[in-house]
């Protein structure tokens, strides 16, 4: 009879074969619009992080949106959020990321019948995303991924996930929006990106009217379309 033989994880480890660190879990799990709001607007403090339930379905109300004021981690873990947008306020950041596997988590964000209003916007704060399926659309002169209109510029960093971002009339795709100031940046390490600008803007920088802002792309798929007289 073959005896079975404990192998320590260390010695494995020891041997050179990686071993998975243990998943961290997050500090909250949602499967209402109601739980995550209530999360991320009242819990929330300095930093946390919220997963979707696994397979949720969480659609907001119209105009729905949600403000982040601490430095959050959201999960999608395989479920979908629809609402109208994300603010993310000024210092913060916010994290997108999809531990599903495959990834199928879901994001979608529609402000497009909101002026002035991005489908993430994060004026002075920066936005980090590194997974899942994200289609952002903004309202006129802001964004769908950036800053709104007469907003400190946003950093944006893309690592992975399959991106979509357009905007409106004077709105750029990914980056700052119309009258907005000097600086921030756009990152795009990975990933596969569409960003679609508006009329009289670009499609990846700043909208119109608005000082350069730094784009800098090292890896992923980019496809990017620039509104009429835009770039």
């Amino acid at each position: 009879m073959t005896r079975l033989r404990r192998v320590p994880v260390l010695a494995l480890a020891g041997a050179g074969l990686a071993v998975a660190p243990p998943a961290v879990a997050a500090d909250a799990s949602a499967t209402t619009f109601a739980e995550l709001e209530t999360y991320i607007e009242s819990t929330c403090s300095g930093a946390g992080s919220v997963e979707l339930a696994s397979d949720a379905v969480v659609i907001a109300e119209p105009y729905q949106l949600i403000d982040v004021g601490c430095d959050l981690e959201l999960d999608l873990n395989g479920g979908s959020l629809e609402l109208s947008s994300i603010v993310v306020a000024p210092g913060f950041t916010l994290t997108i990321t999809d531990s599903s596997d495959p990834s199928t988590g879901t994001l979608i964000l529609n402000a497009a019948g909101s002026a002035a209003t991005s489908g993430i916007a994060a004026g002075g704060a920066t936005v980090v995303i590194n997974g899942g399926t994200i289609d952002a659309t903004g309202g006129a002169l802001a964004s769908g991924i950036g800053s709104n209109l007469e907003e400190d510029p946003p950093t944006i960093t893309i690592n992975g996930g399959d991106v979509t971002a357009r905007s409106g009339n004077y709105g750029v795709g990914i980056g700052a929006g119309f009258r907005g100031s000097a600086g921030g940046s756009v990152t795009i390490t990975g990933g596969t990106v569409v960003a679609i600008g508006g009329d009289n803007s670009a499609a990846i920088g700043s909208a119109a009217q608005t000082d350069p802002t730094t784009v800098i792309i090292s890896g992923g798929t980019v496809t990017a379309t620039g509104g009429a007289f835009g770039a």
